[in-house]
């Protein structure tokens, strides 16, 4: 059996149970008394979790400030690795297409009649100098090759002058000529603009790696930031 000088002690415990169980002890007017004032510290109670949790004690700040900087550190790291590695990535594109380009001896022609700024002003920047980057094996592809090719057949392709050599009866040798100069104009252009987009690829992983490690610096910043707030904060 609950008694009223019981109440108060039982419900602070036990919550609303034990004003229900003593009702019937006490007057309607003081039991709803009761009840009022036991709502009332439940919802003071509620407010001050609430507060205590999102702008609580200074130990709770440190604890936040502290786990929010540790996270931005392994950011911060694994940007670096993802930098270094994007490095590495165009460090190895940009050597192995130089190397393979510089190993074809292929060089633009020299300035005078023929490899003019006026008929070819892309690529005049490089007269005389060889192959060496992805830059200039696009340029030399569809700019030279490619123009020495198009005057030669007409901007016919190598499919179709050979289509129409193999409808000849494959009896025009100058025809067939053509058709061979044309595979092999081709097939150099293809090369070239297949290390030109190694190449390329080369340069975007570097521009990665330096966002990257713009970014790991930054992300270190900004931790250390977090941790003298924890500290100022546990001062505080």
């Amino acid at each position: 059996m609950c008694h009223p000088d019981r109440w108060q002690s039982e419900a602070l415990a036990l919550g609303e149970c034990a004003t229900v169980a003593c009702v019937t002890h006490v007057s309607p007017k003081s039991a709803e008394t009761k009840v009022l004032s036991s709502a009332e510290k439940s919802g003071l109670l509620a407010i001050d979790v609430r507060t205590s949790f999102f702008y609580g004690s200074a130990m709770n700040r440190k604890t936040i400030d502290s786990i929010v900087s540790y996270i931005g550190l392994a950011l911060s790291a694994l940007l670096v690795v993802v930098g270094a590695l994007a490095f590495w990535g165009y460090s190895f594109a940009d050597t192995s297409v130089r190397e393979q380009l510089v190993a074809q001896q292929i060089f633009f022609p020299e300035d005078g009649e023929g490899f003019t700024v006026e008929e070819f002003p892309t690529i005049h920047q490089w007269a005389g100098q060889q192959v060496d980057s992805g830059a200039k094996a696009e340029g030399y592809a569809n700019y030279y090759i490619k123009a020495h090719l198009d005057a030669m057949a007409g901007g016919k392709t190598y499919s179709q002058v050979s289509g129409e050599w193999i409808a000849g009866g494959r009896t025009d040798a100058e025809l067939g000529a053509l058709r061979q100069t044309l595979f092999m104009g081709e097939t150099l252009r293809g090369l070239l603009l297949n290390a030109y987009a190694f190449w390329q690829v080369g340069q975007i992983a570097l521009f990665a790696s330096l966002a990257a490690f713009v970014g790991g610096v930054v992300m270190f910043l900004l931790s250390l930031l977090g941790f003298r707030h924890a500290r100022a904060a546990e001062q505080s």
